[in-house]
Order: structure tokens, then sequence, then C-alpha cells
């Protein structure tokens, strides 16, 4: 998602790159379809708060990751930037990780 926006540009004047943030956490979710007079599908669960978390406190145009995340996927560090402990609103500081932007781009 980051590199597809690397060419898109606002309409504004003069046109302004756009850039987008991205947040990612593992775990446990609840998900089904509320309503009956407009149904809608939606996510729920600690999950869903951390990753809209680690969103909010991403860089743009930067990956930011769980610790929870990291850990499983990680096979080595040299693919990720350890950032300091990071707040998150309702649950205080958390350790979180970058995704290196030679990584995004390949």
């Amino acid at each position: 998602m980051v590199k597809a926006t690397e060419d898109l540009f606002a309409p504004t004047n003069p046109p302004e790159r756009i850039q987008i943030r991205v947040g990612i956490h593992v775990g446990d979710i609840y998900a089904g379809v509320l309503g009956q007079a407009i149904p809608k599908f939606s996510v729920y669960g600690n999950a869903v708060n951390i990753a809209a978390r680690m969103e909010q406190t991403s860089e743009p145009s930067k990956i930011h990751l769980s610790k929870e995340f990291h850990d499983l996927i990680a096979i080595g560090d040299e693919n990720y930037e350890k950032k300091s402990l990071t707040t998150i609103k309702n649950m205080g500081e958390i350790e979180t990780w970058v995704l290196k932007s030679e990584m995004i781009d390949r």
C-alpha cells in the first residue's frame, strides 16, 4: 500500500504527494454483521484497537508494527528498526518496530 501511493498526487495547487500510514498488530478479534435495516460488517477487539493506535502513531509512508506482530514474523532484526517505547492511549507504553524503507520498496 505504501509503495502504491508513491506516484499518487492530491489534486491541489501545487500537487502534493499522497502519504499513508500503516499500523499492524496481531490478536483475537470479533466480527459480525450488525443491523437489519442497514446491515454493516463490523470488526471489534483489542487487536483492532492496537492496530489503529499503531497507525495513528506511525510516521507518513511508514509501516508501524507492534512487538507481537514483529515477534511473529521477524526472522532477523536487520529489516526492522526498533522504536523507543510508544505511548498508546488507554494502554500505556508498548514496544514497537518500523519496517525499514528499503523493505517497503521491494
